[in-house]
């Protein structure tokens, strides 16, 4: 054995002593635990979505509803599939979107929307949104929309767009909107409606009735105005002839001149030179800038067989109020027929003193609906504006067509600043003065007890002296108002009625004053008039009242202020000449020539009644005018002594 193979030797026995030895010397471990393993069967997971389509039968979404040039009453339509393609039943709703254009025409449009069928919404294509209800998976609902632009639609609607689509949202059952959980939208878009050009539309024609034209052309010649209004800006023009006609050719005659700018919606054309008796049919016709004319329906109206039974217009302005209470948009006027007959007034207008933007009076701005003032009746025009003014004054003006055209009818001007609710208004109806009462609005106008009352007080002060009118320019002493209140009998009498008299004198503050002028009239009362007064003439004492039998010559009559007239005085030959004025002094009646009055019982005298004769006067070259000076006086004299010593 060589050293290398003992050396290994000797290592292995002492590696087999070494294992030996921790064998008997190391500790003994003992280790031990439990396991308790469960295992579940049939256990799976799947997933599941929500989800919609929406498609066309119209080839697509590509080739959508598009309407090129629609024009009013057209309508166009496309429908629409809603399918649940998904696991998940879902809610869903579809509205209106809009992508581009006018908001005018998309408001203007209509929708109708059909769901399987039956009709879940006619209104405002801009409004639209509805409920589709729950869509179970696996099944699907059918839609189908219509688009109508209305009849009627103005021409500020042509050659606009709208562009807009639907849109379908889907969501889950478990909740109320689709705010939480899963959506799904879905759109039909590229849907775009064009407008094109369409013809005008012409509304409310009318005519005026008969207008005199006496003084501007001649007795036998009458006017009409037509007005009419139109959908868009255009001319203004009339047809008319003697006969109908089918359609607005043949017609032979027109208004002058033609009017051939389209600058107006509001019409109104004058036909003048026309004859008595004669009855015209006509038709408004109406040319838009595109060239585009229409023709209205014809009418007809009958001129009068004399332009003398044409009467100046019964109608006239009777009550308004241009400061409302609340809206000032709440302003009206109303009108009053004087007359037995009925009276059209459509198409007239209510101006104000500026003579522009006035109202036209038609069906849509009456109280009754209509334009015809009935016999003695009322028709109330609402302005529908603030128009009017409240402060600084105005002039209300009723023309019977547009200023410059028609002819002004009636009108009442006011100053000052108008407390809001106050009312103008005639008393009597159609005919009496302009005062402030209670608004009555197409009612006969009426003063309160109360007001009556007052306005009696003050027209016996301010229009009255005692029982006699006097002359006054106040709006309350005009004859129709005291006759209104029962002052007078007839708006010219002079004196106020007995009854009213009687009864003035226990309501008007001025009774007193006429109570003393009656008393103070009784005790300057001339003694002539008396009964218990005595007078003496020319040396004979008569008793006051009677008369005594006095020779004519004996007695001059007194002279007249105005001209100096002398009656029943001896004739005298009388030149031409001045008058001279008599001062006061020279009336002094000298005591040597004062007649006594005495006391003598009262009897009835007998009267020798003799002829007047009417003085001749002579007249004389005014160079002997110096003879006056000499029969005046002498006249002058006489008349001192034996008359006016007696009064």
């Amino acid at each position: 054995m060589n050293r290398r193979n003992k050396k290994n030797k000797y290592a292995e026995l002492i590696t087999v002593v070494c294992a030996m030895l921790l064998a008997v010397v190391s500790p003994v471990f003992v280790y031990a635990d439990y396991q308790d393993n469960e295992t579940t069967s049939g256990n799976s997971f799947s997933a599941s979505s929500l989800n919609a389509e929406v498609s066309s039968t119209q080839s697509g979404l590509e080739v959508a509803l598009t309407a090129a040039g629609m024009v009013p009453g057209d309508s166009v339509s496309r429908d629409a599939n809603i399918d649940n393609v998904g696991g998940e039943n879902f809610k869903y709703k579809v509205e209106f979107e809009k992508v581009s254009g006018s908001d005018a025409l998309c408001d203007a449009l209509q929708l109708e929307a059909k769901q399987g069928g039956a009709t879940v919404y006619n209104d405002d294509l801009l409004d639209f949104t509805v409920s589709g209800g729950t869509l179970n998976s696996g099944n699907d609902d059918d839609w189908d929309f219509t688009v109508t632009l209305p009849t009627g639609s103005p021409n500020s609607l042509e050659g606009l767009s709208c562009n807009f689509k639907f849109v379908f949202t889907a969501w889950q059952t478990d909740f109320a909107n689709p705010t939480a959980g899963w959506v799904d939208e879905e759109e039909l878009d590229g849907n775009n409606i064009t407008t094109g050009d369409w013809d005008p539309v012409i509304t409310g024609v009318a005519n005026t009735n008969p207008l005199d034209t006496k003084g501007q052309t001649n007795d036998e010649m009458a006017k009409v105005s037509v007005s009419w209004s139109t959908s868009e800006n255009t001319t203004s023009n009339v047809v008319y002839d003697t006969v109908t006609r089918a359609d607005c050719t043949g017609y032979a005659n027109h208004n002058t001149p033609v009017d051939a700018v389209a600058d107006n919606t509001n019409h109104e054309v004058t036909l003048k030179n026309l004859l008595a008796g004669t009855t015209y049919h006509y038709r408004a016709v109406s040319r838009d800038v595109g060239g585009n004319q229409v023709c209205s329906s014809e009418y007809s109206f009958t001129i009068p067989a004399s332009t003398t039974d044409i009467p100046s217009s019964d109608i006239v302005l009777n009550e308004f109020v241009p400061h409302p209470s609340g809206s000032e948009s709440g302003e009206w006027v109303e009108l009053y027929n004087k007359s037995g007959s009925d009276v059209g007034v459509n198409g007239w207008y209510i101006y104000d003193s500026t003579d522009s933007g006035g109202v036209m009076i038609s069906s849509a701005n009456t109280d009754t609906g209509g334009t015809t003032v009935s016999a003695g009746g009322y028709l109330v025009v609402y302005l529908n504006k603030s128009y009017l003014n409240n402060s600084g004054g105005d002039t209300v003006k009723l023309y019977s067509g547009l200023f410059g055209v028609g002819t002004l009818i009636d009108s009442h001007s006011y100053t000052g600043t108008i407390p809001e609710g106050k009312s103008f208004a005639r008393f009597p109806d159609g005919v009496g003065v302009w005062i402030d009462p209670d608004v009555t609005p197409g009612e006969k106008n009426e003063l309160k007890p109360e007001e009556k009352e007052a306005f009696l007080t003050q027209t016996a002060n301010a229009c009255f002296d005692g029982k006699m009118r006097k002359e006054s320019k106040e709006n309350i002493c005009q004859g129709e108002f005291l006759k209104y209140l029962g002052m007078v009998n007839k708006k010219k009498d002079i004196e106020m009625t007995d009854a009213m008299w009687e009864k003035m004198k226990t309501v008007s503050p001025a009774v007193e004053t006429m109570k003393e002028k009656e008393a103070t009239d009784v005790k300057t009362e001339p003694a002539s008039t008396r009964e218990d007064a005595t007078s003496t003439r020319g040396g004979k004492t008569t008793p006051a009242g009677g008369k005594a039998d006095i020779k004519k010559e004996e007695v001059a009559a007194p002279l007249e202020e105005k001209d100096k007239k002398v009656e029943d005085a001896p004739a005298v030959e009388v030149a031409p000449a001045p008058k001279e004025e008599i001062k006061p002094e020279e009336k002094t009646i000298p005591e040597e020539k004062k007649v006594e009055v005495k006391e003598v019982p009262k009897e009835d005298p007998k009267v020798e009644e003799k002829p007047k004769e009417e003085p001749k006067i002579e007249e004389k070259p005014k160079e002997e005018a110096p003879k006056v000076d000499a029969v005046v006086s002498e006249v002058f004299d006489y008349f001192k002594i034996n008359y006016i010593n007696l009064c």
